[in-house]
């Protein structure tokens, strides 16, 4: 599945936040909001997930007893990338209102990612070491780990479902037929 994780990276354990998205619906589709790890378990209690306007908005408050130490996963975005292959879309994180236990406003954070749909090794272009990229992870060649590639690029080529898609050889074969002609900028079948 195409998965974002957000993490807490500052220096102490905090008790609430609120997160905006903001993102082109042409080229990205959020799929749900998927909880983090203890405590941060429940984010997508608090989720409004709105695609055909390009936002989507979560938030959650652990309580004040939380000490927890960062770095710590507090939330992850099923997504999926619906445009083209010639096409990167931006999304944006805006981590607003971050709280600490006696409810101090700890600031916030801003983070974006870039996407294109089948640019598994992340260059801002599908081409044959994009299969390759998607080979070694699949085949989990030796030191080569997810970090080595963009998950969300590999899993949408092709689109395996409602609950998110899945990277897998049928989405390396796409990258071919692709670069070919046989298929369209969306990797359908002409």
């Amino acid at each position: 599945m195409g998965l974002l994780t957000i993490e807490d990276t500052g220096g102490i354990p905090f008790r609430a936040y609120n997160a905006a998205l903001t993102y082109n619906s042409a080229g990205i589709e959020i799929i749900e909001v998927l909880p983090g790890n203890a405590p941060y378990d429940n984010p997508m209690a608090n989720a409004t997930v709105d695609n055909p306007g390009g936002q989507t908005t979560f938030n959650q408050d652990v309580g004040a007893g939380n000490t927890v130490l960062p770095p710590q996963t507090v939330a992850r975005l099923a997504l999926r990338l619906i445009g083209p292959a010639t096409t990167q879309y931006q999304l944006d994180i805006d981590i607003e209102n971050v709280y600490d236990a006696g409810m101090g406003d700890l600031g916030n954070g801003y983070n974006s990612a870039t996407y294109l749909r089948g640019d598994i090794q992340g260059d801002g272009d599908v081409d044959v070491f994009d299969r390759l990229y998607g080979q070694y992870y699949l085949n989990e060649v030796d030191g080569f780990a997810i970090n080595d590639i963009s998950i969300v690029n590999m899993a949408s080529i092709r689109h395996d479902g409602i609950g998110g898609d899945i990277p897998s050889a049928v989405d390396l074969m796409y990258i071919s037929k692709y670069r070919a002609g046989m298929t369209d900028d969306y990797y359908n079948d002409w």
